[in-house]
């Protein structure tokens, strides 16, 4: 999997996502695509290994959830973002397609 071929995936099946690509691919997609796009990392970009998931408090802007998942076999690697609005704290879990994701999640 390339760069070229993942935001394309990506920009042919996630309306409106924004997508960054280079060293380091970032796509950022709505709260309501979130778990959408995890399941569609994991199964159509082969990203089958969780890395880490963290938040950032942008204060007014509010929360921002940083997800990297990686596809080991290709060296592929893919940095989710999605950005709550400002009062909003939570977001749908992604725990049900990485089970990685759960401890991190309780943490944020």
């Amino acid at each position: 999997m390339t760069a070229e071929q993942a935001t394309a995936l990506i920009t042919e099946r996630f309306a409106g996502a924004q997508v960054a690509a280079g060293n380091l691919m970032v796509a950022t997609v709505a709260p309501d695509q979130w778990v959408a796009f995890a399941q569609f990392a994991k199964d159509s970009l082969g990203c089958k290994f969780f890395s880490f998931l963290t938040a950032v408090d942008w204060k007014a802007e509010g929360l921002e959830m940083v997800v990297r998942v990686e596809n080991l076999d290709t060296g592929f690697a893919l940095t989710m973002k999605t950005r709550l609005g400002a009062g909003v704290s939570t977001v749908a879990s992604i725990t049900p397609v990485y089970r990685g994701a759960n401890w991190m999640e309780r943490e944020c």
